[in-house]
């Protein structure tokens, strides 16, 4: 008799249940062994205060700006002002391996259910990422570039380099610890819907944006790549998605602005219904990988 072959769930991996040696199948980021609604409160307060140690280090590296001005080319936020706000959210990185680990007992479930980061996996996501990605910068362009100076250029360098690991820190972050801490505050049916909400709620209030339409993107945001780590089993897409769209956007943005300084003063203008593009983006990218995945369970 011919057997329908088994396809492994890639949401999920075999966790050691409560009752004696049995294993069951449990989907990211609920497969820890250690729950408490405790543990959520000390996940979100030990990233406040890993946050917390950034902004000290980014106001010391500014205040280096600051005796130093020719470090910044005459710009109130020049290449030590970027790398400085960034090199504050990378710490994101080990403090949020090490609260899974103190937390949660182990690190590399932060990352994924089979304990690592999939590159194979994030690679393949580059194929559709990249392109999606190089319509905007297209339309982004199409504005109008300004000539850039050496100064800009060398902040180009730095944003390249150093926001790739800016993005993968609040990943860790917030659809990695905080995503998995919050969930576990209720049944796992539940607790995965009450994971979203509270940590993208929480990834919104982070940015400090009084704007609600800004305000409502991050929260958009959050909620896509929480369902899209849900849906893979990891973070890797997460990571790929929100440092494309931070370096892009910021490279962006600074050629057709001409400066940092310029950008600032650009994002305080109210984007209004604008940000809908972006949201629908997002929420397209998480509905395609719901489909994705759900197509390979089923086949």
């Amino acid at each position: 008799m011919n057997q329908t072959p088994q396809i492994d769930d890639p949401t999920t991996r075999p966790v050691a249940g409560a009752s004696n040696a049995t294993t069951e199948q449990v989907p990211y980021p609920l497969a820890v062994a250690r729950r408490g609604w405790w543990r959520g409160l000390l996940a979100i307060l030990g990233v406040v205060v890993v946050m917390l140690v950034g902004q000290i280090l980014t106001f010391l590296m500014l205040l280096l700006g600051q005796v130093y001005p020719e470090l910044n080319g005459g710009l109130v936020l020049g290449p030590i002002g970027i790398l400085a706000l960034n090199i504050g959210l990378i710490l994101l990185i080990p403090g949020s391996l090490l609260l899974s680990k103190l937390l949660y007992g182990s690190a590399r479930d932060l990352l994924s259910v089979v304990g690592r980061l999939r590159w194979g996996l994030m690679a393949r996501a580059a194929l559709v990422v990249l392109p999606v990605w190089a319509v905007f910068i297209g339309a982004g362009l199409a504005l109008g570039v300004q000539p850039p100076s050496p100064i800009v250029i060398v902040i180009m360098v730095i944003c390249i380099l150093t926001t790739p690991l800016q993005a993968a820190g609040e990943e860790m972050a917030f659809r990695g610890l905080l995503f998995r801490a919050t969930a576990t505050w209720a049944p796992r049916g539940i607790g995965i819907v009450v994971g979203m909400v509270v940590s993208s709620v929480l990834f919104s209030i982070a940015h400090f944006v009084p704007n609600p339409w800004m305000a409502s993107y991050y929260f958009i945001f959050g909620l896509s790549l929480a369902i899209i780590a849900w849906r893979t089993g990891g973070l890797e897409v997460p990571i790929l998605i929100h440092a494309v769209h931070n370096t892009f956007s910021f490279a962006v943005g600074l050629l057709t602005t001409g400066s940092v300084d310029a950008l600032t003063q650009r994002n305080d203008i109210d984007p209004g219904p604008a940000m809908l593009v972006y949201d629908a983006v997002f929420l397209g990218a998480a509905a395609v990988t719901w489909l994705v995945t759900r197509r390979k369970k089923t086949a």
